[in-house]
């Protein structure tokens, strides 16, 4: 192949890829060429291997402003240690690894995740070396050592699906979603420390905005004022920000989104389904009988006198009990 000239695609190829991928993958890449010529194409172009002896994965695509790596970002802000802008940790439970192999798979990590007996909770975690990119990534969203008590910068990203991605994975990793005590209906909840008040305020009115749904809630402090915390009851806005996750195609968390059932109706939503069933029949036949309608619709009675009450007022629904 010595004295063939070399293609634009190739190029591309190798100023993609020559500074993280692996030796083997790169050669595959590159079926045509020997690692001599592409170590002297490389030279040329201006390119070197990145030299970093401990690099066990390409951190380079936590760079990318792509849906899967801003959930992924998130999930590190909330559940990740980034030691210094050299050293990516992440230590779940056990119960969790099938998302600790996911995020193994996307940055290729080379090596096995470690499985420890902590007094009989068994975790697991990774751990990645990169004195590089992890820095390029701290500066991106001012990632600190102490996060914990320094909160990220997520109101940059101008981007709707990128923060949404984003919100996602920080959900999965800080946030919790279960049903509501002794009903079908879910919450949300997401408690960090204190100095995370303003992201969590961005991430309720993101959520309210992208669902359309006031959720009718703001992030309170914990009574020993050092945590702040969101904690979302709107059935609708957790469907419909579950709808919209969907459709990012993004590796989210199923043991708690599964919990939301997007087919539930609340109850709220058979009250306003109701209401419009009920101005309809009774716009078509204003002098029906209350006890003909109440059989029509098979509510209560007590119910239609409701409805034919609030039908007079700027707020139509009323709270009653369906027969």
């Amino acid at each position: 192949m010595a004295g063939i000239k070399w293609t634009k695609e190739e190029d591309v190829f190798l100023m993609e890829n020559y500074e993280n991928l692996d030796t083997e993958k790169i050669l595959i890449g590159l079926s045509k060429r020997s690692w001599d010529a592409i170590k002297l194409r490389a030279e040329k172009l201006g390119i070197r291997r990145y030299n970093n002896k401990n690099r066990l994965a390409n951190l380079k695509i936590l760079l990318e402003d792509t849906n899967e790596t801003y959930y992924w970002i998130g999930f590190i802000m909330a559940d990740g240690h980034i030691h210094n802008s050299r050293r990516l940790k992440i230590c779940l439970s056990i119960k969790d690894r099938e998302q600790l192999d996911k995020f193994k798979k996307f940055i290729d990590y080379s090596e096995d995740l470690t499985i420890r007996n902590n007094k009989g909770h068994y975790n697991i975690s990774i751990s990645v070396m990169d004195t590089k990119y992890l820095k390029m990534l701290c500066d991106k969203f001012d990632i600190k050592h102490n996060k914990t008590y320094n909160q990220c910068d997520i109101k940059k990203i101008k981007n709707d699906k990128l923060l949404l991605s984003l919100m996602i994975g920080f959900i999965d990793g800080d946030g919790s979603i279960k049903n509501q005590t002794g009903r079908k209906d879910f919450r949300l909840n997401i408690k960090c420390h204190k100095s995370w008040k303003e992201n969590l305020e961005y991430i309720l009115n993101t959520i309210i905005r992208i669902t359309g749904v006031d959720c009718k809630t703001v992030v309170k402090h914990t009574k020993c004022r050092r945590y702040s915390l969101i904690n979302v009851t709107n059935s609708t806005a957790l469907k419909k920000l579950k709808q919209e996750m969907l459709k990012l195609k993004i590796p989210y968390m199923k043991r708690k989104w599964d919990i939301i059932d997007e087919n539930y109706e609340t109850f709220y939503e058979r009250k306003q389904k109701h209401f419009k069933q009920f101005l309809e029949i009774f716009k078509n036949n204003p002098k029906m009988k209350v006890k003909d309608l109440a059989e029509t619709m098979n509510l209560s009675e007590e119910c239609i006198y409701g409805y034919k009450r609030q039908n007079k007022k700027e707020n139509p629904f009323l709270i009653y009990s369906i027969k």
